[in-house]
């Protein structure tokens, strides 16, 4: 699923399934995660939070990682 996740937002790279809570409380909090820009999507009858970064914790409970090989884009300056 990450690689057809990865295919759909090419430029973003963490993909999350959220549980436990309705599509509408996903948007709301799912918002209050990231000051980028990030989407809340139903895929496959899953609730998706799709991110550019890596969320900073790992402790949030109704939160998985899907799983996958984020690669993000290379940080350093080219010469």
């Amino acid at each position: 699923m990450y690689n057809e996740l990865n295919n759909i937002f090419p430029d973003h790279f963490w993909f999350y399934e959220v549980g436990n809570m309705s599509f509408s409380e996903a948007l709301e909090r799912c918002a209050r995660l990231t000051g980028d820009d990030g989407h809340v999507v139903n895929y496959q009858g899953r609730i998706i939070f799709a991110v550019k970064h890596k969320l900073a914790t790992d402790d949030i409970s109704w939160l998985n990682p899907v799983p996958g090989t984020p690669i993000e884009p290379d940080s350093t300056p080219s010469e």
